[in-house]
């Protein structure tokens, strides 16, 4: 629904309903509704003219009888509590309901080589180690949950449509696994949001030496500008760019393939044939993708869901620097710390995010950034730091 949505429902069944709602009683009254009182119809459609306000209002009534018409079940009102998701992990812990596929990982030609069998990663004392980090990441509260972004998705479909609406979260994700290299969580959802802004623009795929705006780079920038292209032309490698595939594989509710970095080849212990800390699984990524499968079948979980538990229970160990939140409540954290830096509702910061039109604001600088997606400068966009 777009523009016309006022005059779609002033024609339909939608609206002769509403207006034949009692205007009178406890429910008028609760409103405070001058005298002659507007009907409830005439209030929705002031208020809550089409889908991208369902989610914003469910705390009124409008927005209720709005959810209730246009996308049943499909949203709750955990915004009673002053947040934009439910993130409790008994929301969070379920796997999503899209297709649960595995993909090719990189391996060694001629098998696992006898250097990697010798350290023993797979064998009973290492396996109930990581047994233990599983289960502290899970008592976090956080680790089973970590990936679940579906009502993500459902703002997406709320603001745009269903086709468009899963489009443009799909290219999200796909932009927050792309510029997740050497990255903290909260300045991944920021600088995703950016590169999906210019995106949705009609700008060309990043060259490798393409500097964004200030406020939204990295140290590995060029990674991030190929990155990015590959997302634009063609898409991520599963066999060429394992870590950053499944990444976005796992935050779209794909939750089988597991996504192996720096902080889970420290869990596990791999070493590289000179003895040293493996940095990158490179040809081991399917051998040790075969102990996250192991440990999901032992505690009855997803590859995903060990990966991101034990990230948890592990940072202590690997050098972790993100905060232990499930990505739902960092990027909503990072919408609200927008909307505050702008004087904006969150409601609305999240709504130009997905339409492409502003990004989310990050560090020094971040005001400036604006400009290139035909935004005007913010005075006062002031660094968190």
């Amino acid at each position: 629904m777009g523009m016309a949505d006022d005059d779609y429902l002033r024609q339909g069944a939608v609206y002769d309903y509403l207006r034949s709602l009692p205007t009178t009683g406890p429910l008028a009254e609760a409103l405070n509704e001058p005298t002659p009182p507007p009907t409830l119809g005439q209030r929705v459609l002031q208020h809550m003219p089409g889908m991208s306000y369902i989610a914003a209002g469910l705390n009124s009534p409008e927005g209720q009888i709005m959810s209730a018409l246009y996308a049943p079940g499909r949203i709750k009102p955990a915004i009673a509590k002053g947040r934009l998701f439910d993130t409790s992990p008994k929301v969070l812990e379920r796997v999503p309901n899209v297709p649960q596929v595995d993909y090719p990982e990189p391996s060694w030609a001629r098998g696992t080589p006898q250097w990697m069998i010798d350290q023993g990663l797979d064998k009973a004392p290492n396996m109930r180690r990581l047994g233990d980090l599983v289960d502290k990441g899970i008592e976090s509260g956080a680790g089973l949950g970590w990936y679940n972004t579906e009502q993500l998705l459902q703002r997406f479909q709320a603001e745009l449509g269903k086709e468009k609406g899963l489009e443009r979260y799909q290219d999200y994700m796909q932009m927050v696994a792309a510029t997740s290299p050497e990255n903290k969580v909260h300045l991944n959802t920021r600088d995703a949001s950016y590169r999906l802004g210019l995106m949705v623009q009609g700008e060309e795929p990043p060259t490798k030496e393409f500097k964004p705006a200030p406020g939204y780079g990295s140290k590995v920038q060029q990674l991030h500008n190929q990155n990015v292209a590959n997302v634009m032309t063609g898409g991520l490698d599963p066999l060429q760019n394992p870590k950053v595939f499944r990444f976005g594989e796992n935050l779209a509710g794909n939750w089988t393939p597991p996504t192996l970095d720096r902080h889970a080849l420290r869990a596990v212990g791999v070493e590289t044939q000179g003895g040293q800390p493996m940095e990158s699984p490179k040809t081991a990524y399917s051998y040790v993708g075969d102990i996250f499968r192991r440990l999901a079948e032992r505690k009855g979980i997803t590859p995903a869901q060990v990966q991101s538990s034990m990230w948890i229970g592990a940072g202590d160990q690997t050098g972790l620097k993100s905060a232990p939140d499930p990505f739902l409540k960092v990027f909503e954290d990072r919408v609200k710390y927008t909307a505050e830096k702008r004087g904006l509702t969150p409601e609305v910061v999240m709504r130009r995010m997905m339409r492409g039109e502003e990004p989310l604001l990050g560090l020094a600088g971040a005001g400036l950034a604006l400009a290139p997606l035909g935004v005007p400068a913010l005075p006062g966009a002031n660094s968190e730091q």
